[in-house]
């Protein structure tokens, strides 16, 4: 729905730079420090989220007879076809005037257009370190994957109901090595169809998943 508007990336501002491929998205995303990675992750991998944009457009707002400008850091659709822009920032920073003008000039738009807003900070998106691992190690098996073993998957989606098994005793009931069960999990997991307590366990071979009603 939206192109990123910052298209000469050498050029944008912003420290730890990263270029991530985003499976959802099947395109490079741009992202301007650690912290808008970290929260890239989250809305990646989760299945809720079927489209977003980072700095997908530029706002223009009057306030107080001056005229500001912002670029959001995220635009975001859910499947349930609600909107949100995302701002992303370091707790420290919030309370800085410029940052504070940023915020207000987006949230301004936001409640002209009946999309909500939200400002996420590293204490939200870093609350969970277990998570974000989890996230990164997903990610991560996607990549270097660009298909997982359709010739399991029917086995598989059968072994697996809405209670819990371990990814290793599903390899045992299938016979194959369990790191080869992992692509297909972390696919399934990615896509919702489904789950497992990502905020307590890590991806291995003992995390136990289940099948979404």
């Amino acid at each position: 729905m939206f192109t990123p508007i910052n298209k000469n990336f050498s050029k944008k501002f912003g420290n730890n730079r990263w270029s991530s491929y985003s499976i959802k998205l099947q395109r490079d995303v741009h992202l301007s420090s650690n912290l808008e990675y970290d929260n890239w992750l989250s809305v990646e991998c989760n299945p809720f989220i079927i489209n977003f944009c980072e700095q997908p457009f530029e706002i223009k707002q009057v306030i107080d007879e001056k005229i500001y400008t912002s670029i959001p850091d995220m635009w975001i659709l859910y499947a349930d076809g609600t909107e949100e822009i995302r701002e992303v920032k370091y707790e420290r920073d919030i309370k800085e005037i410029r940052v504070q003008r940023q915020i207000k000039t987006q949230q301004i738009y936001c409640k002209d257009k009946g999309i909500i807003h939200r400002v996420i900070t590293d204490k939200d998106i870093r609350s969970n370190q277990n998570l974000l691992s989890n996230y990164k190690t997903i990610v991560m098996i996607l990549k270097n994957h660009s298909s997982y073993d359709l010739g399991i998957h029917d086995s598989l989606i059968n072994l697996i109901n809405t209670k819990s098994i371990s990814i290793e005793q599903i390899a045992i009931k299938l016979s194959i090595p369990v790191n080869k069960l992992f692509p297909n999990v972390a696919f399934l997991l990615f896509n919702g169809t489904i789950s497992a307590d990502l905020n307590r366990n890590f991806f291995g071979k003992r995390l136990e998943v289940y099948k979404n009603d």
